[in-house]
């Protein structure tokens, strides 16, 4: 999965129709025997990947970090990556890789206020997250 800042949003958050999800599924599940293993195995994975976005989208709404991080920028990642932390058991996975950045680096002029500035924002985000 890859989710911004502000998390997972909702798979298809302004339908057409009322019930768009569940046409997607009756859609693809209504493969025959004659249509192909590419058209099944598409059917499949996207029938695997909704629900595993529903899965994800439920855990992360239901998680509390009671941390109170910076908002935005990389504070807002990490709290992101805090949440992911702690729905491992439900999601039934043993090991995560997260990537977090932060820009702002590349100074011309002013670089040491603009350094003072990032590590700043860095150090309070890091604080946050190993509290």
């Amino acid at each position: 999965f890859i989710l911004s800042s502000s998390g997972l949003p909702d798979f298809n958050a302004a339908p057409s129709i009322s019930d768009m999800d569940t046409v997607i599924l009756e859609l693809n599940n209504a493969t025959r025997k004659d249509s192909g293993i590419f058209a099944e195995t598409w059917s499949n994975l996207l029938s695997e990947s909704m629900a595993s976005h529903e899965l994800l989208k439920t855990e992360l709404d239901a998680v509390d970090v009671s941390t109170a991080f910076p908002t935005g920028g990389i504070g807002a990642q990490l709290k992101t990556v805090a949440q992911l932390m702690k729905t491992k058991e439900s999601r039934g996975v043993v090991r995560d890789i997260f990537y977090v950045s932060q820009g702002g680096y590349d100074t011309h002029s002013n670089m040491q206020a603009n350094l003072v500035t990032r590590f700043t924002e860095l150090n309070t985000a890091l604080e946050a997250f190993v509290a």
